[in-house]
């Protein structure tokens, strides 16, 4: 009889895991859109990055609770498209954007940084820079205008 009840109990387990899965708790998470852009001084692509990155941090001041930070690498003609967890673009809402360019090429070793850009937007804290992940944005809609 005890091995009736064990396959009672597997059984009814099974089920109930199936209907866990089928009703979302097995759900892969947020959905991720494509986002890339340029990184704009005065008006111009941004060239001459030997290092660099573009990272999107939640603005929670604006309703984004994410914990995902979007990065994407800069590109020496001075594009970048953003990966989260290993895939292609960032959640949808609000972020503050954090840019980093440095002029210092990796073999140099151990230096000064030379940065390329005004320190403001190397912080999340002092960033002016704000965008609004979408799902249709608009051309150049995450192009970043930036100052030395």
């Amino acid at each position: 009889m005890r091995s009736k009840s064990v396959s009672a109990c597997g059984r009814f387990l099974l089920t109930l895991g199936s209907f866990a899965l089928a009703s979302g708790c097995g759900d892969a998470g947020p959905r991720f859109y494509p986002v890339s852009g340029t990184i704009l001084l005065d008006g111009k692509p941004l060239t001459g990055v030997a290092q660099g990155s573009v990272s999107f941090r939640g603005d929670a001041a604006k309703g984004n609770q994410t914990m995902h930070q979007p990065t994407g690498t800069i590109t020496a003609d001075g594009k970048f498209e953003l990966v989260t967890v290993g895939k292609k673009g960032a959640p949808l809402g609000w972020y503050r954007v954090v840019v980093a360019a440095y002029a210092n090429k990796l073999e140099e070793g151990p230096v000064t940084p030379r940065l390329l850009l005004d320190a403001k937007y190397y912080n999340p804290e002092t960033t002016e820079l704000s965008i609004e992940v979408v799902q249709s944005p608009a051309p150049g809609a995450y192009d970043l205008k930036v100052s030395k």
